[in-house]
């Protein structure tokens, strides 16, 4: 069996399995080695945000040599500056998340104030409810986020499920399935 995924948080199904001593495993990261001076790139994502990308051209160009000592990445066709980059324009908890697969732990994780459970359910539906999440990239080479939502009726035998994509894992799934707001809620897949 092969996993492959972005761990978006500490507790997930992937992550608990990259812990395992009994599977074998890789963790893949852009950066496989951050630069010694950090500092310096604080300073040019300062500069990059406030006065734009020729003044931050002019600063990488002057301080190239420190900003990249010790750096190393994984894949040529992204340089440590593309990279930086990406950290800049996306944050940088969304970084190490989708590019470093280092989520963030606790009530700081991606999810940890998204997800509820509701206890009221009837005993004759069971339902299911499914999320392939993604940060919510624009663009032609756009990752949607895909929720499936779904529940069966033991005794009836009825069954509905939704299926939906949405730009953003922060959409709330609950809003996406306006036909099935208590049941998407009672699945514990709600906002």
């Amino acid at each position: 069996m092969v996993y492959i995924g972005t761990i978006l948080h500490y507790d997930s199904v992937l992550s608990r399995t990259l812990n395992n001593p009994l599977w074998r495993q890789a963790r893949f990261k852009a950066l496989r080695q951050w630069p010694v001076n950090l500092s310096l790139w604080e300073t040019w994502e300062q500069v990059l945000r406030n006065q734009g990308e020729a003044a931050v051209q002019d600063f990488y160009t002057s301080h190239r040599t420190e900003m990249e000592e010790g750096a190393e990445v994984s894949w040529s066709a992204r340089p440590l500056l593309t990279l930086m980059h990406i950290r800049a324009r996306d944050g940088h908890a969304i970084f190490d998340a989708e590019y470093q697969n280092d989520s963030l732990s606790g009530k700081d994780a991606l999810f940890a104030h998204c997800l509820h459970f509701w206890g009221n359910r009837l005993n004759e539906w069971v339902f299911y409810g499914a999320c392939d999440p993604s940060l919510g990239k624009a663009g032609a080479s756009r990752d949607p986020s895909g929720l499936l939502v779904g529940g069966f009726n033991r005794t009836t035998g009825w069954m509905w499920w939704e299926r939906r994509y949405t730009s953003s894992c922060r959409t709330p799934l609950s809003a996406t399935s306006s036909p099935y707001k208590r049941n998407a809620t009672a699945c514990g897949l709600g906002y």
